[in-house]
């Protein structure tokens, strides 16, 4: 089950691990902020940092790389969509979910952009191999 208290300890130790100030933490009190934090902190983690927030030239290349991968993701999730809106929106999940999670807890621009490669690398190429696998499947059912 989900545990507010328990997000928010993994949360502020994050947050003090990356020299947070003590002062502008905040906890998720209620389920219904815990609802729309969630909402927005999926995307805010792809896309994190965002090219305003970048405070330096990494920063800056880490921000314009992001948008690209949204955009891929994006693009292959339509293609996808055409042809197989179970199959995308089956790895679609499998991206969001830990994306929202992690969007929660991590603070930090770097470690976020170390945290999100494993899950966009295995939503590529796991969506991308299982639409070959449909295709393949496609073709033999047709002779």
């Amino acid at each position: 089950l989900f545990n507010i208290q328990k997000m928010n300890n993994f949360r502020y130790a994050m947050f003090i691990q990356n020299n947070g100030d003590i002062e502008k933490y905040t906890n998720i009190s209620k389920p219904i902020n815990t609802i729309s934090e969630t909402l927005s902190s999926g995307l805010y983690f792809i896309l994190k940092p965002l090219p305003w927030e970048a405070q330096s030239k990494l920063q800056q290349i880490q921000s314009a790389e992001n948008i690209i991968v949204f955009l891929l993701i994006i693009s292959l999730t339509a293609i996808c969509l055409k042809t197989s809106k179970l199959l995308a929106l089956r790895w679609l999940i499998l991206l969001v979910i830990p994306m929202t999670i992690y969007g929660l807890i991590v603070f930090n621009f770097g470690t976020a952009n170390r945290y999100k490669f494993p899950f966009i690398i295995m939503f590529v190429i796991g969506l991308a191999y299982e639409f070959q696998l449909s295709d393949v499947r496609k073709l033999n059912n047709k002779k």
